[in-house]
């Protein structure tokens, strides 16, 4: 009788752990829906900087977490023109970069939206720098002399802040999915 019990048992927690795990699944793709819905940053990435804690048979708790990454205007959807650089940060909000650039870096990959003048950035903060500048003088000698430059560097909020704005709507919806996989 007792092996029958231990089986039951060991049967209901397997149920469990799975119905956790399947919600843990389905909150992680709301919580990128609700992160998108704030800021116009790629689900990829979003995924990416999430990690999911799954639920195991010794502990049967489930948890999300997401990265304090700090949001650059090089991860969001730029277009580029002749006077600026036009970023989108949400659905409905874009920001115009007057007087910035934008720049490969000479080492590494990525992109940076640079200016030689301090301009507002509107959302993001903007920080300077000294970059290397090498230049041909016209009796063909080669100088090198850093230059100023000031560089849009992040927003203000970082992608955890923005998965803590929805955080009870998300509790809520997780409850909701959580009761429906333990009907399954």
């Amino acid at each position: 009788m007792s092996s029958k019990n231990d089986k039951e048992l060991d049967r209901l927690r397997k149920d469990v752990q799975n119905a956790l795990n399947r919600t843990l699944t389905k909150v992680k793709k709301e919580q990128s829906n609700f992160i998108t819905n704030h800021i116009a940053l790629a689900k990829k990435k979003i995924n990416f900087f999430t990690t999911p804690k799954r639920a195991r048979p010794d502990d049967m708790s489930i948890r999300l977490f997401t990265v304090k990454k700090y949001i650059t205007p090089a991860m969001l959807p730029r277009k580029v023109s002749n006077t600026g650089v036009t970023v989108t940060v949400s659905k409905q909000k874009s920001v115009f970069l007057s007087g910035f650039a934008q720049q490969t870096p000479r080492r590494g990959a990525g992109k940076i939206l640079i200016s030689s003048k301090n301009l507002n950035a509107g959302a993001f903060s903007v920080s300077r720098h000294f970059l290397r500048s090498s230049y041909t003088t016209s009796g063909e000698r080669r100088l090198s002399q850093p230059r100023e430059a000031f560089i849009a560097k992040r927003l203000k909020d970082d992608l955890s802040e923005f998965a803590l704005k929805d955080a009870g709507a998300l509790l809520e919806k997780a409850q909701e999915i959580f009761n429906q996989e333990l009907e399954k």
